[in-house]
């Protein structure tokens, strides 16, 4: 594995859609960019199963569900621990990517 898109969410479920959604966008401009995506849910109200399942076919998604809320800082390292990449690449629930962004890392990775 290449790159580990690390997300810590809570209680975000369009948000985190919507970048999920971004990734999905951007991994069609590349052929065979080799990618995951770790999501860690700091114990949400609510399931996110619904959206992981969305989105489990295009790419792939390890995801972990906290028994209690364990805060901001704690739940981001938990993403970078699932990570089984030789980049970590942190970005919020809220944050989304370029169209080009894949294309432009593949470069990076690849003349570096």
């Amino acid at each position: 594995m290449l790159l580990s898109i690390c997300i810590p969410t809570y209680n975000r479920f369009q948000q985190l859609d919507n970048c999920l959604n971004s990734i999905l966008i951007a991994s069609k401009k590349v052929s065979k960019f080799d990618f995951e995506v770790c999501i860690s849910d700091n114990n949400s109200e609510y399931s996110l199963n619904k959206i992981i399942d969305k989105y489990r076919n295009n790419f792939k998604i390890n995801f972990n569900k906290n028994n209690e809320n364990l805060g901001f800082a704690i739940n981001g390292i938990k993403t970078v621990q699932m990570a089984s990449g030789e980049y970590s690449w942190m970005i919020g629930d809220d944050d989304l990517i370029l169209p080009e962004t894949f294309i432009k890392l593949e470069n990076i990775f690849k003349n570096n």
